[in-house]
């Protein structure tokens, strides 16, 4: 009726278009949007006879702002981009941020959240020297809620804290102090629709009192109810955040369990690998010797000259099946130290006996220079098979005329004993890859391309962990390899 109360007053087109308008942004501020959409569309009516170019891009932008309040996301977006478009002369260009706020929002309910940050940012780039601008706040609420949904909570909380020293509503520091960023990224949207229902409430309860104090007694209790409501949605969150800590305490066991059965299928991949192509190798060659032997087929040098060879790589089987077993025995039962008093110049030089054979056929020199009375409490098991494996490793990567030197320093924290060689060295990535434990580790070929497991080093830092001490590797290319093993005294 007020549409054709309008219409019959006055028979100029643009002053109809102009009142009926504004008529229809009334509706749309006060969120009555099927009033305001009757009235653009009767606005619309008389589109082309409106050559106000100024007020075609006011109403344009109503009209985007309408379909956004209606949840039409998409309609809304393609009437603002054609908007911009439009937006090339000098006195449109005040209407660019409110433009570029308007897109960001479109986009930031898409989800599409890189155009949103972009065309948000655009908007603030305008209006940041304006704060007193109402946009000015609605931007720094907006790049908020965006860079929640990209997880980057710094930035977040940054515009958040800007958004609360421009607000002039209460106690808004306090309850973004309270968000949780890192499990509630919508809670941020909740907070403010709550304060403007909070603000809102306010008004009207000011107005309320203001003309009829007999009414206050009502509006406390609403009041009361209202912030009841509120810790009752407090209490609800706070129970909710306790869920979900005990919801990610589950899941980070569940992920612990998944990576020490992987790392439990790596070891069996691993001792199967090593059972099919590294003992079998050995194992056939020395089936083969004894075969020729039998048959006496080889001559006497012959026979020297292959038991040579077949002892070398019977000393590394033994060495891999002692590996093996005390490997298995320690994922599978689990090793528990057995600590006593160890003589340490006597285990490493019966380990030097054992590997001397191996050491002289490459023309490398193994030196014990630890004192004969060093006496240091350990497990002496585990003492053992951590010197033999790296002892074995010394001899595998030095050339004729290296040298091998085991010696050891004690202070008040305990015990280093330092095997060292001037072998061909490592690489640095190799190191790192050791000393980080990173899954497992890389075996190389020797200097008489000697095969390997990389089981070896693997176990001695298992073992090393097992009475609490420490492995550190300084190394150099070329020059040589130093394997420090630190022991606490207590254990």
């Amino acid at each position: 009726m007020l549409a054709k109360s309008i219409t019959d007053t006055t028979k100029e087109p643009i002053l109809q278009a102009y009142v009926l308008g504004n008529i229809g942004l009334i509706h749309l501020n006060n969120d009555r949007l099927d009033s305001a959409e009757y009235y653009y569309n009767k606005v619309f009516e008389f589109r082309e006879k409106i050559d106000d170019v100024d007020y075609s891009v006011q109403l344009a932008m109503n009209y985007g702002q309408l379909l956004y309040k209606q949840k039409k996301y998409s309609e809304a977006l393609n009437i603002q981009l054609d908007l911009l478009g439009r937006l090339d002369k000098p006195f449109l260009k005040f209407y660019l941020p409110y433009i570029y706020y308007d897109i960001a929002s479109s986009y930031e309910k898409l989800k599409n959240y890189n155009k949103s940050l972009e065309f948000a940012q655009k908007s603030f780039e305008t209006v940041k020297n304006t704060k007193a601008n109402i946009l000015y706040k609605d931007v720094v609420f907006l790049l908020a809620k965006v860079y929640m949904n990209f997880n980057n909570y710094e930035k977040s909380t940054k515009y958040l804290q800007e958004y609360a020293d421009i607000s002039d509503s209460l106690n808004v520091s306090e309850i973004i102090k309270k968000i949780d960023a890192a499990k509630y990224k919508y809670e941020i949207e909740r907070l403010e629709e709550e304060k403007e229902l909070l603000v809102r409430e306010k008004l009207a309860n000011e107005a309320i009192i203001e003309a009829n104090n007999i009414r206050l007694k009502n509006n406390l209790i609403i009041i009361i109810a209202t912030i009841m409501g509120v810790i009752a949605l407090l209490v609800f969150v706070y129970f909710l955040r306790r869920v979900n800590k005990k919801l990610n305490t589950m899941n980070q066991m569940l992920e612990e369990k998944r990576n020490l059965l992987e790392e439990q299928n790596k070891v069996k991949d691993l001792l199967f690998s090593i059972i099919s192509h590294d003992l079998r190798s050995p194992i056939a060659s020395l089936y083969s010797a004894t075969s020729l032997i039998a048959k006496e087929e080889l001559s006497m040098q012959e026979i020297k000259k292959h038991s040579f060879n077949l002892s070398e790589k019977l000393d590394r089987t033994i060495t891999l099946m002692d590996n093996l077993l005390k490997w298995a025995s320690s994922q599978i039962e689990g090793i528990q130290p057995e600590i006593s008093e160890v003589n340490i110049q006597k285990v490493v030089e019966e380990i030097i006996k054992l590997y001397e054979h191996s050491a002289n056929s490459k023309g490398v020199s193994i030196k014990n220079e630890i004192g004969p009375e060093k006496l240091f409490n350990t497990d002496k098991e585990i003492f053992s098979l951590i010197s033999r494996n790296l002892i074995s490793n010394a001899i595998k990567f030095t050339r004729e005329g290296d040298l091998i030197v085991i010696k050891c320093e004690e202070d008040q924290t305990g015990l280093k004993v330092i095997f060292a060689d001037t072998g061909i060295g490592m690489e640095e990535e190799v190191i790192k890859n050791i000393i980080n434990k990173k899954g497992n580790i890389k075996p190389s070929a020797g200097t008489q391309n000697e095969r390997g497991t990389g089981l070896g080093l693997k176990m001695c830092i298992n073992f090393i962990e097992k009475i609490h001490g420490k492995l550190e590797v300084e190394s150099k290319v070329g020059t040589g390899t130093s394997f420090i093993v630190s022991i606490p005294k207590t254990v």
